[in-house]
């Protein structure tokens, strides 16, 4: 911008033209990078999240939103469901945790 601004000093209305086209241009480019950006986080996000498939004794099973955490204080896995909702199964009740 400032290569712009020495170059057409001497013609003040032209210097101004073309300083409002690359600052129109430095906006378009300013954007276009936030929205590669967004979508290149949106992206990762959706990659990380795996699925679990907890298979109990009795042959219930439930899908999983996030990883089973084991908490060896309570004895229970801790999880959230795919309704959003955060679940407890205790440990002995477990069969396999699969992910998909």
């Amino acid at each position: 911008m400032s290569m712009t601004f020495k170059r057409c000093y001497p013609g003040l209305r032209g210097c101004a033209n073309e300083f409002m086209k690359a600052a129109r241009y430095q906006s378009i480019m300013m954007r276009f990078r936030l929205s590669i950006l967004a979508l290149l986080a949106l992206c990762l996000a959706a990659c990380q999240t795996s699925h679990y498939k907890i298979t109990l004794r009795d042959g219930r099973e439930f899908m999983t939103a996030s990883k089973p955490e084991f908490s060896p204080k309570t004895g229970y896995y801790k999880f959230r469901g795919l309704n959003e909702k955060d679940s407890l199964i205790r440990a002995d009740e477990i069969l396999m945790i699969n992910e998909l």
